[in-house]
């Protein structure tokens, strides 16, 4: 196969083949430094039989150049609404877009260069991510949705509606970012509700019936395409495997979702994680998380135990923020430095006051007369008073200098898990964790390093 030209670049290989171009893989080598991304093509028109069948409809020549050059401007637009989300880093990023005009005099050969990254189905065929275990799949969905959520927040403060979500538009980064791209469809809110676009099966209802997008839409998309991770990738109403699935049952259970039939459970996930993704699948609208951000502070509640969260006021955090302590305190799917662990706070609890206990039951029980015991002729002598003294106290002191550690450290860290994290609420830190993914995974690991402290108490 014939591999395309990009000046300044090698084409490596196809990465893949979609209704709106292909995507390649390419290099290129400037002093030794090497560097690699991701290289759309899109041909307009696809082949010369498009331009025929244009001719045939009755358009001339300059009418079927309109006709191609409005295409263009439609493409132009997607990488117009990459630029804006540039910044974002759970948005695919966009660093070129160029336009050749072909030979002919109709149509032009439109490349965008994006960042090379690997499609999460592709990573879902990989051992590194094992949904068939309960304890992953809680962990993945969590840190998909909640990155996810981050990157509508920026949409939605954009006014902009993605139309698109599914499993295939979601990528991840070599360092484990999750990102939404192919914002091909993306358009203003306020200008949303034309034609009806998107892949059926992540469709919501309201579209369907009223043809209007809203940042709900692009909610409810999500919400799906997490269920369908949760439900051994099957959409809701079909059978799980081993059971087949055929087309009959694809229709019928698109049919109960879209008349507003309650969506079963998902197979996996805790009743909590369950509860977030229905909530974001609801058939009415004002049913929903009325924001990304608030379905983005339920996961971060599911993850954070009660101790730290009052520790922070959500509205005062930013999704970035938010979706840096989610991560901190969820595992990643990608690679895990750390595990949750018992609460041993509890435990020095529980053994103080059995030490407690166990002190009154002696007091109790020798202050009693045992039987025998006047066979040693020192009953009411100084060395039993003495004796039964110095065990209470031991057992006394004992559990007073357990309960003491307990309290000491409650404040304790306290102090140090608000100092450490003190510096997320910073204007600086927001700006390094905005731009610096390398900066990101550090905090997250000092993060981790804090909570696991935290949780050790």
């Amino acid at each position: 196969m014939d591999l395309p030209t990009y000046p300044g670049w090698n084409i490596i290989r196809m990465l893949g083949k979609g209704c709106y171009g292909t995507v390649y893989e390419i290099e290129r080598d400037s002093l030794g430094i090497k560097e690699k991304s991701a290289l759309k093509i899109i041909k307009i028109p696809e082949s010369e039989a498009d331009i025929d069948m244009l001719r045939s409809e009755g358009y001339d020549d300059d009418a079927i150049k309109d006709i191609l050059h409005n295409t263009l401007l439609q493409i132009a637009e997607e990488y117009k609404v990459m630029e804006q989300l540039k910044g974002n880093q759970h948005i695919v990023r966009c660093d070129d877009f160029q336009c050749q005009e072909n030979e002919n005099g109709f149509g032009w050969t439109v490349f965008i260069r994006m960042e090379l990254l690997t499609p999460l189905p592709t990573l879902l065929g990989t051992n590194k991510i094992r949904t068939n275990q309960y304890g992953d799949i809680e962990r993945l969905i969590i840190k998909i949705g909640s990155e996810l959520c981050a990157a509508l927040c920026e949409l939605e403060k954009r006014k902009i509606v993605h139309r698109d979500i599914k499993l295939q538009n979601i990528f991840v980064s070599d360092d484990g970012i999750i990102k939404l791209g192919d914002l091909g469809l993306a358009v203003n809110d306020s200008s949303s509700g034309d034609v009806v676009v998107g892949t059926t099966k992540y469709i919501p209802p309201e579209v369907i019936y009223n043809r209007h997008y809203s940042a709900s839409s692009d909610i409810y998309s999500l919400g799906i395409t997490l269920y369908c991770l949760m439900n051994e990738k099957r959409m809701p109403f079909l059978p799980l495997p081993p059971e087949p699935c055929h087309i009959a049952d694809e229709e019928a259970a698109i049919r109960k979702r879209l008349s507003g039939e309650p969506l079963p459970k998902p197979k996996y996930g805790s009743k909590a994680l369950q509860a977030i993704i229905l909530k974001a699948c609801k058939y009415k609208t004002e049913e929903r998380y009325s924001s990304a951000r608030d379905m983005l502070v339920d996961f971060y509640k599911l993850v954070t135990p009660k101790k730290q969260e009052r520790l922070f006021t959500t509205s005062e955090l930013s999704p970035e923020q938010l979706v840096l302590l989610i991560e901190a305190a969820n595992h990643s799917f990608v690679e895990t430095d750390w595990d949750y662990k018992p609460n041993k706070r509890k435990t020095k609890i529980i053994v103080a006051s059995v030490s407690l206990a166990t002190a009154a039951m002696i007091q109790i029980v020798l202050s009693f007369d045992l039987p025998g015991i006047e066979l040693l002729g020192t009953e009411h002598s100084t060395i039993v008073k003495i004796g039964k003294g110095i065990i209470i106290a031991i057992f006394a002191l004992f559990s007073l200098v357990f309960l003491l550690h307990v309290f000491v450290e409650i404040i304790k860290s306290r102090m140090v898990y608000s100092r450490e994290i003190a510096a997320i609420s910073s204007k600086e830190s927001e700006k390094t964790i905005e731009n610096e993914n390398k900066t990101l995974t550090y905090n997250v690991s000092a993060l981790a390093k804090i909570i696991e402290k935290q949780n050790d108490r």
